[in-house]
């Protein structure tokens, strides 16, 4: 049949998939020099202007894996303190797991609707307002009074933290070329690894400093020697070589705050699933 009595959506049809066809198979012959232009350009990979290239993807990557490592360090403000919030605020260690459960629960449902607000607005108002959340937050805790009030402050951390992976992966998607985004997903994930285990290398030992700078400056103004400061508060933050000495608070202080007497063993779950969570 000639092709003036093809009809036009048959003659377009056949027209598109030999475009394709041609396409991925020029692509299959020079991978270098194609990229998605909606990611990249079509410059090979060794000219000058892939040069500057690079460097922009670097500083991209570099950035937001920055970010979710703060994202990730600020997950385990809490943790890492749990033996200090204990006696602080005469709670159980179940009560402290709900703080975890609180923070985590908001930053789900969080995460879930700010994607749409990234493609409302931006990435970057959105980043910017989940960095300045999480410092509210982290300032609130170091502030804190009560038990309530660390509960609303981790509302104020979940919501700052669930913006960070859309935002995140709308900045490399949108900013990374093609080649390199393999590259940029391995920093994303192994920066998240690093904030969590920086959080309790840079916590704890910062507290129990803390601790004995405090103990150490309370024995000196009432004349007793340093040493000895350092020494009890040693024993009593279980960093030195005695047993932690564990304060025993009254049986009805467990009966008002609403969690069974017999809840240590439900301590000890919370812990460990802690632990399971963070490896």
């Amino acid at each position: 049949m000639p092709a003036a009595q093809i009809p036009w959506p048959t003659s377009h049809r056949v027209m598109v998939r030999i475009s394709l066809e041609t396409g991925f198979l020029s692509r299959c012959r020079d991978p270098g020099k194609h990229y998605d232009s909606a990611m990249s350009t079509s410059t090979p990979l060794n000219t000058p202007a892939c040069a500057v290239c690079l460097r922009n993807d670097a500083s991209v990557i570099g950035l937001v894996g920055l970010v979710h490592l703060i994202s990730h360090f600020s997950q385990l403000l809490l943790a890492p303190l749990f033996p200090w919030l204990k006696d602080e605020f005469q709670v159980s260690y179940a009560e402290l797991g709900f703080l975890m459960t609180i923070f985590f629960v908001v930053s789900c449902a969080v995460q879930a609707l700010s994607g749409f607000v990234v493609d409302r607005f931006g990435p970057r108002p959105v980043l910017f307002g989940g960095l300045s959340l999480l410092g509210v937050a982290a300032f609130g805790y170091s502030i804190s009074t009560s038990y309530w009030m660390m509960a609303g402050l981790a509302v104020v951390g979940g919501v700052g933290n669930g913006v960070f992976h859309p935002v995140n992966y709308t900045l490399l998607n949108h900013k990374v070329s093609a080649p390199r985004l393999g590259h940029a997903y391995s920093v994303h994930g192994i920066t998240g690894s690093l904030g969590w285990a920086l959080a309790p290398a840079l916590l704890v030992p910062g507290c129990t400093g803390f601790l004995l700078a405090r103990g150490a400056g309370q024995c000196r103004g009432t004349g007793r020697g340093s040493a000895y400061g350092a020494a009890v508060e040693s024993r009593q933050a279980g960093v030195g070589s005695c047993s932690i000495r564990q304060k025993r608070w009254p049986r009805h202080s467990r009966r008002q705050s609403g969690f069974p007497e017999n809840s240590r063993r439900l301590d000890v779950l919370c812990l460990l699933l802690l632990v399971c969570g963070s490896a």
